[in-house]
């Protein structure tokens, strides 16, 4: 708005000095903000743990009975103006940028239109900004952040896993929490300018929950129009066609044994998918685990296992992803056993914009088995031993007689094993791999196999070991059988060992350490997990782990010669042990501190 006006100067006493008539200029923008609200939303959660799969249907409603249960408020707003055209920008005046204060909505309420849909929106006081100017991608570009309350009612089913392949009961209950949450949205404003005298207006829909962290605003979807801000302002449903914009809910998405996802997007021009950072085709990549080498294969077109498409839900534009999952170990080519990455990109679709206009997008999918490894330090202690140097007595013995293994010890002198050269672990011949291998189970083919946790109730002291090292071991119970760690690790090559009596092997792994992950918390595999990971090698999906005989919980022994468990009578016989680590316990991260030098569990 522009015009004029007279001024007067008048003296102490009143008496008109001076008058004349000067122009003047609005410069201030304003904005206002509308918002709808989704009546109900539905969220459904699948949980597997060791005992059960839950399935979690949520069922979230806004609380707008408070008017300080949805609040709105206007981000990096300007305070620095002039009366020329010029425009600021927000990189030259950060100094100058302010934050509203959230603001409730109006007490009135009308019922409006949103894509076909008549809503109840709330409208906010106005907010003004002087004119600003920033980029597309700029970090203190101005935008809308709003926070909207949400209350939840759960139903939960839940079945019990099964037990030598037989399913248990299942229940259903509904769960009502009467705890309202917080979710933050933010509105990216269109364009990259605010205009001296221009109202900018918004009606924002709040279709979906948005981020229970103030710092990870979803974005959300909304329409809006530009007017000249005059007097007399009417209302003009109408977009400008040339303002450009993008945004994505999330730019990285983790799947967990799932095939699907919607992702929204808000645009406000079409949009194609093309390869990641702009590239000509889409790319996928995953470990490839069955050499000594583990390699990451990066596969330039998808096949027709996946789709990745543009499309509608809901009055929403979704980027709608699918990939097939093959979870049968038997299939040696495709079989889905590590962690599959699909990269891509979402752009403007036409001219040159969509170099400007774009998000690049990773989806990372995990299948129901899958597999990682770490490549070993090569650092192996045995109850605090290791090669070269042992401590015995009270003082360190070192073993430099060219001798390719020394053997260890336990805190009776008793023999639990050896420990061999570690530059004989190159990787070129049988039983050389330099890797562990971490294996992560929600569900198992076999139906002879089980998820549980393999370990004793209680921890306690280790047979013949000293109890200031630990007393808090739990051993694996010996009657274990087919149970399956939920995530476990197996030792590398740098852990072989001589072959050793049950009782010892049980003794060896309870004092084993490796890569930092340390002693009192590696143990004696079961069945379960030996005839596990032996079906991987078989299957050619990682190198063969177990090429001899080999002790397991129950105290019978695997023989690689016919793939079959035999029950050992002699308690003098010997066989050789490859221990595990329970990831799913202790966590994936090595301890830093136990990564060169020995440490126990008990003591860190």
């Amino acid at each position: 708005m522009e015009g004029q006006t007279t001024v007067t100067l008048l003296s102490r006493k009143k008496v008109k000095v001076a008058q004349d008539t000067i122009n003047v200029k609005r410069i201030a923008s304003k904005v206002t903000v509308n918002v709808c609200v989704e009546p109900s939303i539905e969220v459904t959660k699948i949980t597997s743990g060791i005992n059960d799969t839950i399935w979690v249907v949520e069922t979230w409603v806004p609380v707008l009975d408070d008017s300080g249960n949805l609040t709105a408020y206007l981000n990096n707003a300007s305070t620095k103006s002039t009366t020329s055209d010029d425009l600021f920008k927000v990189t030259d005046i950060k100094e100058d940028l302010f934050t509203y204060n959230p603001r409730s909505p109006l007490s009135e309420t009308t019922q409006e239109d949103y894509n076909g849909t008549t809503y109840d929106f709330y409208h906010f006081e106005p907010f003004y900004t002087s004119p600003v100017e920033w980029e597309y991608s700029d970090p203190d570009a101005p935008y809308v952040k709003i926070v909207c309350q949400w209350q939840r009612t759960q139903t939960v089913t839940t079945t019990k896993q099964r037990v030598n392949g037989v399913w248990g009961d299942k229940t259903t209950e509904t769960k009502y929490n009467t705890t309202a949450k917080n979710f933050y949205y933010k509105l990216a404003l269109p364009g990259t300018t605010f205009k001296k005298n221009n109202w900018y207006n918004y009606k924002v829909y709040l279709g979906l929950l948005g981020s229970d962290t103030d710092d990870a605003a979803v974005e959300v979807n909304y329409e809006y129009y530009v007017v000249d801000w005059s007097k007399d302002t009417q209302k003009i449903e109408t977009s400008i066609l040339d303002a450009r914009y993008l945004s994505v809910a999330k730019d990285t998405i983790y799947l967990y044994n799932e095939e699907s996802v919607n992702i929204p997007y808000v645009t406000s021009h079409d949009c194609k998918i093309i390869g990641y950072g702009g590239a000509t085709n889409i790319t996928h990549s995953h470990l490839y685990l069955k050499d000594a080498t583990p390699t990451r294969n990066k596969v330039e077109n998808i096949d027709d296992r996946y789709t990745i498409e543009l499309d509608t839900l809901n009055n929403e534009r979704i980027i709608s992803f699918n990939r097939t999952l093959n979870n049968t170990i038997t299939d040696k080519e495709k079989f889905d056993f590590t962690v599959d990455t699909t990269k891509f990109r979402i752009c403007h679709a036409d001219g040159d914009y969509g170099n400007i206009y774009y998000h690049d997008i990773v989806i990372i999918q995990y299948p129901a088995i899958y597999a990682d490894f770490l490549k070993s330090n090569s650092k192996v202690f045995v109850n605090e031993q290791y090669y070269g140097y042992y401590w015995w007595n009270d003082y360190y013995d070192r073993t430099d007689d060219g001798n390719t293994l020394m053997y260890v010890y336990d805190d009776n002198n008793k023999d639990i094993g050896s420990i061999g050269d570690p530059d004989a672990v190159d990787g070129t011949a049988n039983n050389t791999n330099q890797n562990l291998y971490k294996l992560y189970v929600t569900v198992l083919e076999d139906d002879n196999l089980f998820i549980a946790d393999p370990r004793e109730e209680t921890g306690s002291s280790i047979s013949n070991i000293n109890s200031s090292k630990a007393k808090t071991y739990r051993a694996t119970k010996k009657d274990a059988g087919w149970a399956v760690a939920p995530a476990f690790m197996n030792a590398s090559s740098y852990g072989k060992t001589t072959a050793v009596t049950y009782n010892y092997a049980v003794e060896r792994c309870a004092t084993y350490q490796e890569a930092g992950y340390p002693a009192g918390r590696w143990r004696i595999p079961t069945k379960g997990e030996i005839k596990f990971v032996v079906s991987l090698s078989v299957n050619e999906h990682i190198p063969s782990l177990f090429n001899s005989q080999y002790w397991c919980a129950s105290g019978e022994y695997f023989s690689t010669t016919d793939s079959e468990f035999h029950t050992e009578t002699n308690s003098s016989a010997t066989h050789f042990v490859r221990c595990v680590y329970d990831l799913w316990y202790w966590g994936d991260d090595p301890v830093q501190s136990a990564l060169t030098t020995a440490k126990w569990s008990d003591n860190l």
